[in-house]
């Protein structure tokens, strides 16, 4: 078989089988990528390593996706509740959609056993209210225990030991409250919490989210943000080497090396097929 036949016929079947391979060997061998921190990420970083650690506030995660955003956003998630539960920052998890209460607690379900932390001493999951977000979000800047009166467990909000140790009533006790979203939840967190309360905010966001949130971050409504599988990567590169955390599992650093093999095989059948093409019309 002649190379341009090769080039410009390859049976679609090998092209998806090479696709496969490329996509699962970082995950069968442990191939990492971790890509250079860039500054909005660290800027996260350090305002809960730097700013939470000194002021003695909580980390308010909402986690407002849903499972289809859940390869990009939950690997943020999990590195997220891992910088709380090791620097023993008071971590509360609660969604503004009913969707994003049972991921939140699958996170943490994973990640607390590392860190032997305590339902109700380290962390608290609010789960879902109904009312929409301007409603939650202006009621959290009044009273925690309004709009949560239970926690996901059914347990009175304001007896739990972090929430009565920690004297958090509302919003003022929060330090940052971060939106992981598929969408623009981010929005809500700025207008009510931000301009209402004056509570900093930052977000996670999935890559085509991505372009979205820099106005807010020039603009300082927004301390930082995570963008896309990239940012997971680099939180989880930063942890690793913090000594933070000891899991052998990073699913943003595998998944950007299967994104990189997938490219790049990707080049490689383009330029096989530009090459074939150039052939059949120099033969002409």
């Amino acid at each position: 078989m002649k190379i341009k036949e090769i080039f410009t016929s390859l049976d679609r079947r090998i092209i998806y089988l090479l696709l496969l391979f490329a996509v699962i060997i970082p995950f069968l061998f442990n191939v990492e990528e971790s890509p250079k921190t860039l500054p909005d990420t660290k800027n996260v970083f350090d305002f809960i390593e730097d700013t939470l650690t000194n002021n003695g506030k909580a980390l308010l995660i909402s986690v407002d996706y849903d499972p289809q955003a859940e390869p990009e956003l939950t690997p943020m998630l999990e590195s997220l509740i891992r910088h709380a539960l090791y620097k023993k920052i008071p971590l509360m998890l609660m969604a503004l959609y009913p969707q994003g209460v049972g991921l939140a607690l699958r996170s943490v379900e994973h990640v607390k056993k590392e860190y032997n932390a305590a339902y109700g001493r380290d962390y608290v999951l609010l789960g879902w209210a109904p009312g929409g977000p301007m409603v939650v979000i202006l009621g959290l800047g009044d009273s925690i225990g309004k709009v949560f009166k239970t926690d996901y467990y059914g347990n009175l909000v304001d007896t739990l030991p972090m929430m009565k140790n920690h004297f958090i009533k509302n919003l003022k006790q929060v330090g940052l409250a971060i939106s992981l979203t598929a969408g623009s939840a981010y929005g809500a967190w700025i207008v009510y919490a931000h301009s209402g309360f004056n509570t900093p905010i930052a977000t996670g966001v999935t890559g085509v989210v991505g372009t979205q949130i820099y106005p807010y971050l020039q603009s300082r409504q927004l301390v930082g943000g995570l963008i896309g599988l990239r940012s997971g990567a680099e939180y989880e590169r930063i942890l690793k080497e913090k000594g933070y955390s000891k899991t052998k599992f990073r699913p943003a650093s595998r998944g950007m090396a299967s994104q990189t093999f997938a490219h790049i095989l990707f080049f490689i059948f383009i330029a096989m097929a530009n090459i074939g093409l150039i052939i059949k019309r120099r033969e002409k």
